[in-house]
């Protein structure tokens, strides 16, 4: 099964193609100039970029400042992870994390006693799993070019993870494929994606490029998550949120942008903050308050049952 953009644009999580809406919304990429348009799927609802092309220069390059912390080994462990460690059955066994960045999460999945493996287009993330959590099984490839040698070797595994990477993908049916052709009868893999509903969409996409072309190409809903995973003919589906950010946190982006739209400044000063707290711990308590309604992130997991090829 492959997703394809040449003859006629389809939906990358249900493959329709008759029922997209494309928007007049576009966007110009600042780290490479390219233009971008937006579509939505009236079927699933999932909201994606086009031109659909990965930049791997983006992640090695810092283009969103997130991975400059990520090749320091400074991330704190991702929230959006957490659910993995409460939801999964299977406790043990190979497990490969794709886009395993710093290695934090593998470095906890190998103390639940899985034996782990990990790969990532971003070299210098790799580095900083290796360095900060002593990983040897951690990798700089591609999930092709890392699917070529396991067929080659006989590698298998029974858990698969990818926590933020299915909203990076240009065809995320093909990955889950590449996914499943090394993962054993019976096996599951689990995930994250940012929920494209989320309470602070708005709000992240104004003060911030991470969740626009080419960081993320995909805007995930539990039904569009779903939708596509069952397109893979995966079972025992769940989709949980997960992942909100800590209330300092919140904070801080509400402080931010409110700071930019009233005094054009990135970064409010000590003047400014005493101007806006009132205002924006009023409106931070809010949101905070329906966090549970749109939650930040949508965790996910399934089965793998054989079938033929």
């Amino acid at each position: 099964m492959s997703d394809t953009f040449t003859d006629k644009l389809a939906c990358p999580a249900c493959a329709r193609a008759d029922l997209l809406d494309t928007s007049a919304r576009t966007y110009v990429a600042p780290f490479n100039n390219k233009k971008y348009t937006l579509h939505r799927c009236k079927n699933c609802g999932l909201g994606f970029w086009t031109p659909l092309q990965i930049d791997p220069l983006f992640y090695e390059d810092e283009g969103f400042e997130a991975y400059s912390d990520y090749h320091l080994g400074e991330r704190p462990f991702p929230p959006w992870c957490v659910l993995f460690f409460d939801k999964m059955a299977q406790r043990s066994g190979k497990l490969l994390d794709v886009g395993c960045g710093d290695g934090a999460f593998l470095a906890r999945a190998k103390s639940f006693g899985f034996e782990v493996w990990g790969i990532d287009l971003d070299k210098n993330s790799v580095k900083a799993a290796k360095t900060r959590f002593g990983l040897d099984n951690v990798t700089h490839s591609s999930l092709q070019a890392f699917v070529r040698h396991c067929h080659e070797q006989g590698l298998t595994f029974d858990v698969i993870t990818f926590f933020e990477v299915l909203e990076h993908q240009d065809k995320p049916g093909e990955f889950v494929e590449q996914v499943l052709s090394i993962l054993n009868p019976g096996g599951h893999i689990a995930g994250s994606v940012p929920n494209g509903r989320r309470l602070t969409a708005c709000l992240d996409r104004r003060i911030s490029a991470g969740d626009l072309p080419p960081h993320h190409f995909l805007w995930f809903s539990a039904t569009t998550v779903s939708s596509l995973l069952s397109r893979m003919r995966l079972s025992a589906i769940l989709v949980y949120p997960s992942g909100n950010i800590p209330y300092a946190q919140l904070r801080l982006k509400l402080s931010a942008f409110l700071a930019t739209k009233l005094f054009g400044l990135i970064v409010p000063t000590k003047a400014h903050w005493v101007l806006l707290a009132p205002a924006v711990e009023i409106c931070s308590l809010l949101l905070w308050s329906l966090f549970k309604f749109a939650p930040a992130h949508l965790y996910f997991q399934a089965q793998f049952a054989a079938r033929s090829r």
